[in-house]
């Protein structure tokens, strides 16, 4: 996934990472707000028409996102005591 940058995103772009088996945490970028991290799949979810991904933070805050203005997605390399694993 790196982190490309384009100018602007499709559904099944941003979809891609989120359904991949194992879910790796990513990063998403979209102008005018800071960088937003999906840590876990049950943590983002889309409109029905796809067109807004609503992500839910640590903090229980709902961040809403027009999917055509992230510019990017950035894998990130959580070890899995952040997760709560035994490591």
């Amino acid at each position: 996934m790196g982190c490309g940058y384009s100018a602007s995103m499709t559904v099944q772009q941003i979809r891609e990472p989120w359904a991949r088996q194992p879910f790796v945490p990513f990063r998403i970028h979209y102008p005018g707000g800071a960088p937003v991290e999906v840590l876990h799949p049950e943590t983002l979810a889309f409109s029905p028409t796809g067109r807004i991904a609503f992500i839910v933070l640590p903090d229980e805050r709902l961040i809403r996102i027009d999917v055509a203005l992230i510019t990017a997605l950035e894998e990130l390399h959580v070890t899995s005591a952040a997760h709560g694993g035994d490591e």
